[in-house]
């Protein structure tokens, strides 16, 4: 879990920092992202990503977190009905969103 100092970030700015992350942790496997890239990207101090995050793994978990909940949101809020089957509804969804 992010630590507090987090949490004290604007909406937006931890917005930010969860797609920028996001970004690296989907172009690379989990031991080739890069702490170092996501960083510089955002423009702070590494001692300013460990205010935030206490270690990579921990970034991670909060990704996988905060995806999961975007993917139920969306399931929640979406209009499926029981005639359509679940996992044609995510592929469909996911292949709208990598054409974006």
């Amino acid at each position: 879990m992010p630590q507090q100092t987090f949490y004290n970030l604007s909406a937006e700015r931890q917005h930010e920092i969860l797609e920028v992350a996001l970004r690296e942790f989907t172009m690379n496997s989990y031991n080739n992202a890069s702490l170092s890239m996501i960083i510089m990207e955002l423009g702070i101090a590494k001692g300013s990503f460990y205010r935030y995050f206490t270690s990579k793994k921990c970034l991670f978990d909060h990704l996988v977190e905060y995806v999961t909940k975007k993917k139920v949101d969306f399931i929640n809020e979406s209009e499926v009905t029981i005639a359509n089957d679940f996992f044609e509804e995510l592929i469909s969804h996911t292949k709208s969103k990598i054409k974006s």
